[in-house]
């Protein structure tokens, strides 16, 4: 009985892990306003610098990926995503550097964890989702809907 008991035990234990974030979305919300609510983890060394990561994340997700369960599940960036990323590169270094911050409608910090082995923090942000295809569209790098 013993045995069966810390085999139980062992199965349990070892079947259990801790969750591993990447820096990827971690959960959405739609509204109907043409915005989505995205949970991103962010790193850095600083605080700044791991919200600056999570909202890079977060719009690297809806650009690239799309976000499931939400209005926006399929990438805004048709085709090949990661080619576009790379055949527009000087315009998606300046829209990171600077524009991406446009988009964003609010956001809502959890604690910064500064004992991690680089600081991490999750923010959740208020993204302007018909803003943002519509200076995509505007700048040449989507189509517009229906063409």
């Amino acid at each position: 009985m013993k045995h069966l008991i810390l085999l139980s035990i062992l199965f349990i234990t070892s079947s259990c892990q801790r969750a591993k974030y990447t820096g990827e979305t971690v959960s959405t919300k739609s509204t109907s306003s043409g915005s989505i609510i995205v949970k991103s983890i962010g790193y850095g060394g600083t605080i700044s610098a791991s919200k600056r990561n999570a909202m890079e994340n977060a719009f690297k997700n809806i650009l690239t990926k799309g976000i499931p369960n939400s209005n926006q599940s399929m990438p805004l960036l048709s085709g090949n995503a990661d080619q576009t990323l790379k055949q527009n590169e000087s315009y998606f270094t300046s829209f990171f550097e600077k524009s991406m911050v446009e988009f964003v409608q609010s956001q809502k910090a959890s604690s910064f964890d500064a004992l991690s082995r680089s600081g991490n923090i999750q923010v959740e942000y208020m993204i302007n989702l018909a803003a943002l295809r519509t200076r995509l569209e505007n700048d040449g790098i989507i189509r517009k809907f229906g063409l």
